[in-house]
């Protein structure tokens, strides 16, 4: 039994996926210098499971423009070449939507509405198995607000214009963010939200061009609206209701510092769950004077809110999601530092995720799939790459394989703390 069946992926769709694939000629010429020859061979290739063989693209490939890694590479720059061969194959008369992460110089990857639903369906999927709840009585989010995330997605789409990518296409294509699929599918398990908990100290001339943009002055000043947020949750803890905080870790750890002192008794009503990066102190144009250290932050949420945080972790451009859960006992070694540290966010992938995709780690230095150790994410993605290729990609953020199951398939994945080459996770 092949690998696609054993681990109950739709062999069907994943013949459809491949030869979608091979329809990109940057794909194509990477499986090319692989001596994979034909799109039957690359299935046979995944199905024996020679999982190192694989051809995969980075996720920094998706950037707008091209740009120097801390390492000296030249990395991004590739989104015209990734859509190639895929845009050409749907209709015109179906719109398509630039899909964007923060950053002076964002991702930009090309969606479909049908990856889009996928990419909503995956992030609540991943709420839910991140907070073991179905349903909030309210979502507090510490997030930048709608009108800034609308804001900060025109203002890339325009800089993808000028970058040349779909200039002059002769179809709809729509500027969005794909923090908002997080938005909506976090309001839609909470009776009520709370997003516009956010005050901006910026000078005015810099409001009125956009939230999220540095200046020479230095990094945009955010101040979460610290009581309006206290007040709500004294509301949700007195009168028994559930509440769900999905955070950003700057935005969380600016809250946090403010009231050191507070403490909340929710009784297990209350979780915190997050994602997007920002350990590092920085994320986009947002900037802390310091990084953030993960067990002080996860800490410092068990001390005020009684809980542990969990995380979403997009390891396919978020068309596939991790739930990272915090362990505070897990002990691992951080190579970057030398020390061995306690605490650390856990996944457990499931088996077949989804019957779509097969996640494992890699390491690019020995070439072969991690059966336990440090390595990077790798994902073989058969659900999505309709309008642009991300069908096997390798995520540039640094994890620890804790075990793996006969197939070398991770069963635990731990220690994704942003230490890759990608600044703000």
């Amino acid at each position: 039994m092949g690998l696609l069946k054993t681990y109950n992926i739709n062999v069907k769709q994943a013949g459809m996926a491949i030869e979608r694939w091979w329809a990109n000629p940057y794909y194509r010429s990477l499986c090319s210098q692989a001596d994979i020859k034909s799109a039957e061979q690359l299935e046979m290739v995944i199905d024996s499971g020679d999982l190192a063989r694989v051809p995969v693209i980075l996720d920094t490939d998706a950037k707008i423009l091209p740009a120097r890694t801390a390492t000296g590479t030249l990395s991004g720059g590739k989104s015209i070449q990734l859509t190639e061969g895929l845009i050409e194959a749907i209709p015109s008369k179906l719109p398509l939507f630039m899909d964007f992460s923060s950053g002076e110089n964002p991702d930009c990857v090309i969606r479909t509405e049908e990856e889009i639903a996928i990419e909503k369906a995956n992030y609540l999927e991943s709420f839910i198995i991140g907070t073991g709840t179905k349903h909030f009585d309210g979502l507090l989010s510490l997030f930048p607000s709608r009108s800034s995330l609308e804001r900060g997605a025109r203002a890339d789409y325009n800089k993808a214009q000028k970058a040349g990518i779909l200039a002059g296409a002769q179809r709809s294509v729509m500027p969005r963010r794909q923090t908002e699929s997080g938005l909506d599918a976090a309001e839609s398990i909470s009776d009520l939200s709370h997003d516009g908990l956010l005050k901006f100290n910026l000078p005015l001339t810099i409001l009125n061009r956009t939230i999220l943009r540095r200046w020479k002055g230095g990094a945009v000043q955010i101040r979460p609206n610290y009581e309006l947020i206290t007040k709500i949750l004294r509301e949700y803890e007195k009168n028994g209701r559930t509440a769900l905080i999905g955070t950003s870790p700057i935005f969380a750890y600016l809250y946090m510092n403010a009231v050191a002192d507070c403490t909340f008794d929710f009784q297990g009503r209350i979780r915190l769950h997050g994602g997007g990066g920002g350990y590092r102190g920085w994320k986009g144009p947002l900037r802390l004077p310091n990084a953030i250290d993960q067990t002080q932050y996860a800490s410092m949420m068990k001390g005020i809110f009684g809980v542990y945080p969990s995380e979403t972790y997009g390891y396919t451009g978020q068309t596939h999601t991790l739930a990272l859960k915090w362990n505070s006992e897990r002990e691992w070694y951080d190579a970057e530092k030398q020390v061995e540290k306690k605490g650390a966010y856990e996944a457990y992938p499931k088996r077949d995720v989804c019957g779509s995709a097969i996640v494992y780690a890699f390491n690019p230095l020995k070439g072969e799939v991690v059966g336990k150790g440090p390595g990077l994410i790798r994902s073989i993605n058969f659900e999505g790459s309709h309008a642009q290729f991300d069908g096997a990609m390798q995520v540039q953020d640094r994890c620890y394989v804790d075990g793996t199951d006969e197939y070398g398939i991770p069963t635990v994945i731990f220690g994704i703390s942003g230490t890759g080459d990608k600044p703000g996770c």
